[in-house]
């Protein structure tokens, strides 16, 4: 009798963890939504990384589920709204100087490494302003003889767009289940 107890206190011990922080693709959603009301009331470059993190463990948690490999459509949803969130960061990074003797930028340059980053994962944005794109049509060239420039506060809306898409995508798979 005793060593059934001990087997059971076992068995319970090493489940509990499993129960306690598994993630349900509900949670992840409802952390990622967080983010996205975040962005749209306005939130500093210095609170983007705590705005996010409850995020990336609940997602994290997530996909680490069982629940996430039953369900690999939705799960890829779900990890494609966090890669945007956490891509926006990135292009957040390009605004601020990595080094105290250059200044804060607000727009990144075509021809510009920064550029070509967001021209090759978001190639729908890169046209004009006026077609839907991010881009507009500076009055004169730049250093690197183009007269077309992106501003970091654009591509940031339009890549927290994208995540907005996702998770409304996210929403009606959680409602049709």
């Amino acid at each position: 009798m005793r060593k059934s107890l001990k087997i059971k206190i076992i068995i319970y011990l090493l489940i509990l963890p499993s129960i306690l922080f598994a993630q349900t693709a509900e949670e992840a959603y409802k952390e990622l939504r967080k983010v996205q009301a975040r962005t749209q009331v306005g939130v500093s470059y210095r609170d983007y990384p705590s705005v996010l993190a409850p995020a990336k463990y609940a997602v994290n948690m997530y996909l680490k589920s069982k629940e996430a490999q039953k369900n690999p459509q939705l799960t890829s949803k779900i990890k494609l709204a966090m890669t945007y969130y956490e891509f926006a960061l990135t292009v957040w990074d390009f605004k601020f100087p990595k080094s105290r003797y250059q200044s804060v930028k607000h727009f990144v340059f075509k021809g510009s490494p920064e550029w070509k980053i967001l021209e090759e994962i978001f190639p729908e944005a890169i046209k004009p302003i006026e077609e839907g794109g991010i881009v507009y049509k500076m009055k004169q060239k730049n250093i690197f003889g183009e007269d077309e420039a992106i501003f970091i506060s654009d591509a940031l809306n339009f890549i927290w767009n994208k995540a907005s898409k996702e998770l409304d995508e996210i929403e009606n798979m959680l409602k049709s289940k």
